[in-house]
């Protein structure tokens, strides 16, 4: 096998999650993975970058530091990562998981945050319950906006 020495290549893995790992893409497979088409393709490596532990939200993380530095003295060609999401988290696709939880959240009956007025949490399922007393309130408050009177006039 004669390697492509023009072909500077770094390989740039990262995994920040338990779910990550359990799916297949662990740091080890990921080399591997990565290796295995270095090889076939007769690359030069000449850098492996490992933030594992990381979250990808922003370019902040110790080795894509150094990978960009790398990349910008010229010791780098080509960088081969897993996916695009391994190099920094898409925004699309945080928007996209973020709804993906909360619907689950509500099919369970669950709420993400302080229970809204009228509700209690229950301590042991997380569900949330109506509270008999401030749902009589909230249901004064719909009756009086539905007749008309506003805020203003019923605090009078």
């Amino acid at each position: 096998m004669i390697l492509n020495l023009n072909n500077k290549v770094a390989i740039y893995v990262r995994v920040s999650t338990d779910e990550q790992r359990n799916n297949g893409y662990s740091i080890d497979s990921q080399l591997r993975m990565l290796k295995e088409y270095a090889d076939k393709n007769n690359y030069n490596i000449v850098g492996i970058y490992n933030d594992a532990g990381y979250s990808g939200k922003n370019l902040m993380l110790p080795e894509m530091q150094r990978l960009l530095k790398d990349i910008e003295d010229g010791k780098i060609d080509i960088l081969l990562a897993i996916k695009t999401d391994r190099l920094t988290r898409e925004r699309k696709e945080i928007s996209v998981r973020t709804k993906r939880e909360l619907e689950q959240m509500a099919i369970e009956h669950k709420h993400p945050n302080k229970p809204p007025y009228g509700y209690t949490r229950d301590p042991i399922t997380k569900h949330l319950d109506i509270d008999p007393v401030k749902a009589l309130i909230v249901k004064d408050i719909f009756n009086m906006s539905v007749d008309g009177i506003s805020y203003k006039l019923a605090k009078k």
